[in-house]
């Protein structure tokens, strides 16, 4: 929940939904296809006025939305990045997504 804060506060706001996974720390998953949110998440999600949504099961197209800037990230930041402290990757990173979002 707190890198979701983080996103809202460096893009400027919330938006009025978003795509999770799965996860137990957002889901305690389904009942009769109905989506059980966890409940501290559910209160978060209310808190910040956003709407979550779940991928659905066993859909591959979905899914992929969310893991593939992960996949990004791992693949054309990390590679060959060097870093003296958790706080300089995490500048770098910082750098590198503003590049990428301003073009």
């Amino acid at each position: 929940m707190q890198c979701l804060i983080h996103s809202f506060k460096y893009f400027g706001g919330v938006p009025q939904h978003i795509l999770f996974d799965n996860m137990k720390t957002v889901t305690d998953g389904r009942e009769q296809g109905v989506v059980k949110w966890n409940e501290r998440f559910a209160e978060f999600a209310s808190y910040y006025s956003f709407t979550p949504k779940a991928c659905k099961p066993y859909r591959a197209q979905t899914k992929g939305k969310v893991e593939r800037a992960i996949q990004y990230i791992m693949n054309s930041f990390y590679v060959g990045t060097s870093y003296d402290s958790v706080e300089d990757l995490n500048q770098q990173l910082l750098r590198a997504m503003n590049v990428v979002l301003s073009s």
